[in-house]
């Protein structure tokens, strides 16, 4: 009545432990066996790595001189302001030059007045001398003396009339003198202007072109040091990345950085498509491409400035899934033993782990490597070189148990009877729960600790054999011994970047870094890059 009570509570563990007679089988893995392996290597080559870095030394080291000597050369007074001045120096230029082009066109207008057509002043003279020569009669005497008269009355009304018009054009005579001297005086002041325009384009010139040296110097040293920046953050990141690969390669585990994903998924589907029907793959290359970096190992030789890397991918064989059970042979006290000598009795098994394939037709023994490569919990494969038995044909004690066959326990099972016993004795399963073996009843005090509260309580076990099962965080105590608590506890939380919340939670519009550059370029904005800088980044 009491074994089957005690079956009854066991069977509350887990699906996958039962007892017969006195033995516990407890389920602690599931796997599948592997007799073949594909060997992998693969190099990682450090001379490109080598050569990358002497050449950013060599670069680094002519850009040093390089932008050494540039500064030598404008360590002199008076260039210290040419980049933070260029923009209102290319300005001034082009106000110059504008004001020059009006001046000059103004010029030009000026001299078109120097230019003048003459006119004749008498006119009629030819006329009146031509009228004189001839012959003539009395009449024509009276008549030219009559004439004459009248010529000599209108000739002295037009000699007063020629008389104010000659003194007007004497005075305006005068007038044009006194206005092509002051245009000579203008247009000579203008060509000193022009003069001086001259020179100080040339002097411009000179600026603009020394200018322009310097910013084509900076642009280039610019792009240079850029460049230079990028070539170090790259050499950093391929540092980082190899001493990660040594980190793992050193711990003879797989990871990532030793080889990426995308190959890794490669390779493990080629090999699969290679591989003959009786053979497979522990997981879905596709879909379970982590359970390889969890599971698989490498081992790794420099040699000659590379790395190798070789990985033995384990190949399971179809159909031989094995469940792997650890085995609790529990001694029972003889109940009717008057003497004060404590004995137990147990059966002889052959070992202390069994597998058994899902058909139950075939079992597997263990030896102790086996057991330590097959009871991983992470590892779904076990390399096997223990023979599997047909479990019909067996006669061992183990198997007899587990197959259930009450009848052939007797035959097949040899009894073993230790003297001297301690008594009570547990043995720890799992998850809280301890198998006891007694001749008497015990009372166990159960004290448990919930953050600031604890909480105690009473059990009691009854012989032969009983179960304790124990909650997290609490143990069990009484005069013959105490048992440990557990605890199997989980929680979830997001790890805070501290820098991504200080870059999140700063206010950059608040930054006055260009304020200062604004001011004194206000229409920095509006100005056109020269062309001769465009082809610079």
């Amino acid at each position: 009545m009491t074994m089957i009570l005690f079956v009854t509570i066991l069977s509350g563990l887990s699906g996958s432990t039962f007892i017969q007679e006195n033995v516990v089988f407890h389920k602690v893995n599931e796997i599948t066996t592997t007799r073949s392996n594909w060997l992998v290597t693969f190099v990682i080559d450090l001379a490109p790595f080598e050569n990358f870095v002497n050449q950013l030394s060599k670069d680094i080291a002519q850009s040093f001189i390089l932008a050494q000597r540039e500064t030598l050369f404008y360590s002199k007074p008076g260039y210290e302001m040419y980049f933070r001045t260029l923009n209102n120096l290319k300005e001034e230029y082009r106000w110059l030059t504008g004001m020059y082009e009006t001046i000059l066109s103004g010029l030009q207008e000026y001299d078109k007045l120097q230019h003048r057509t003459k006119r004749s002043v008498l006119p009629f003279v030819g006329r009146i001398m031509s009228f004189l020569f001839g012959t003539v009669s009395d009449e024509d005497l009276r008549t030219i003396n009559s004439n004459i008269r009248v010529l000599a009355n209108n000739q002295k009304r037009i000699s007063h009339v020629l008389s104010e018009s000659l003194t007007i054009v004497n005075v305006t005579r005068a007038e044009v003198a006194q206005n092509r001297k002051t245009i000579n005086s203008l247009t000579t002041g203008l060509h000193d202007v022009d003069l001086k325009l001259r020179n100080i384009t040339k002097l411009l010139k000179k600026e603009i072109a020394d200018l322009e040296t310097f910013v084509d110097i900076y642009a280039k040293l610019d792009v240079i040091t850029s460049e230079m920046k990028l070539m170090v953050q790259r050499a950093t990141f391929y540092f980082v990345h190899l001493n990660s690969q040594l980190n793992m390669l050193s711990l003879g585990h797989l990871s990532p950085s030793t080889i990426n994903p995308t190959s890794f998924r490669f390779l493990l589907t080629e090999i699969q498509s290679q591989l003959p029907a009786y053979l497979k793959l522990p997981k879905d290359p596709i879909k379970d491409l982590w359970a390889y970096y969890q599971f698989l190992t490498c081992t790794t030789l420099i040699y000659e400035r590379k790395i190798f890397v070789v990985i033995s991918v384990p190949l399971l064989d179809y159909n031989n899934k094995f469940e792997v059970f650890k085995v609790f042979n529990l001694p029972i006290p003889m109940q009717s033993n008057k003497t004060n000598v404590n004995m137990v009795a147990k059966f002889n098994l052959e070992s202390d782990y069994i597998a058994v394939n899902a058909e139950r037709s075939k079992y597997i023994l263990f030896d102790q490597n086996e057991i330590i490569q097959c009871t991983h919990p992470l590892v779904p494969y076990c390399a096997v070189s223990s023979p599997t038995y047909p479990i019909n044909l067996s006669n061992l004690c183990i198997t007899t148990l587990f197959m259930k066959k009450g009848r052939k326990v007797l035959v097949d099972c040899q009894t073993l009877v230790q003297p001297f016993a301690v008594l009570p004795m547990a043995k720890y399963i799992s998850s809280g729960s301890w198998l006891i073996t007694t001749r008497i009843p015990l009372k166990f005090a159960i004290a448990c600790r919930y953050a600031d509260q604890k909480i105690t309580s009473s059990i009691e076990i009854f012989p032969p054999i009983d179960i304790l099962r124990l909650n997290e965080s609490c143990t069990a105590n009484n005069d013959y011994m105490a048992l440990l608590p557990f605890l199997h506890s989980k929680s979830k939380f997001q790890v805070q970047d501290q820098f991504a919340e200080l870059i999140k939670a700063y206010n950059f519009t608040n930054i006055g870094i260009w304020k200062p550059f604004h001011k004194t370029f206000p229409k920095f904005n509006l100005t056109k890059l020269p062309k001769e800088l465009k082809k610079y980044r």
